[in-house]
Order: structure tokens, then sequence, then C-alpha cells
């Protein structure tokens, strides 16, 4: 949904414009990978990454989502603890332990 955000920072808590929760929600996936990417840049000894868990079927994503449930935490587990090197690039934003272009470029495998 980060592809979808905004990076109008004139209105951060919505009190200028009409309440849009996709929007919102939206707008903060993009801040969330945008801060993490800026971290990785500002303190390159630090790994910094943003995860994207798919659209899955919770209460926001509907029961019609097409990604596993299941399979949406074990990104930001692997990131989190593993050595593997993959999971070290510091800046990149994942899917399913996979690195995905930034927002704004499109989702798809780099």
């Amino acid at each position: 949904m980060q592809e979808g955000g905004s990076t109008d920072l004139s209105d951060l808590d919505w009190t200028r414009r009409p309440w849009d929760g996709v929007q919102a929600y939206s707008d903060s996936k993009l801040f969330d990978a945008t801060i993490a990417a800026a971290i990785a840049r500002r303190w390159p000894q630090v790994v910094s990454s943003s995860v994207s868990p798919g659209w899955v079927a919770t209460k926001m994503g509907g029961a019609g989502a097409p990604d596993d449930l299941d399979a949406a935490s074990v990104t930001q587990a692997w990131l989190a603890v593993s050595d593997d090197e993959a999971a070290l690039h510091s800046g990149a934003m994942y899917y399913h332990q996979t690195p995905v272009r930034s927002p704004g470029r499109g989702a798809r495998s780099v």
C-alpha cells in the first residue's frame, strides 16, 4: 500500500482534510519505508530495513486477501534474528524475504 502513499507533510495529523483511512495507512507505510532507508543511509553501521507483509486476511485486509497470513510475519522475524547475508542488506524493503524496489518505483524484485 506504500505505493499509494503521499509525501505531503503539510497535514500529518489529518486535521485540515477529510479523514481517509486507506490513504492514511498508505502514507504511514511510505513513511515507515522512508525512515528505514534514511536511517540506513545516515548510520551505515546500523541495519535498518522495512517490510511489506503483503495483503493478508486481517480485519483490515479482509477475508479475500490473497497473501498467506501465516507467512506475513516470517520476514520480520528473519530480519530480526538472521545472520543470513541477504537479511543484512540495510535500507532495503522486503516482501517474503526478498528485497523489493522502494515505494514510488513499484514493488518489483531487485
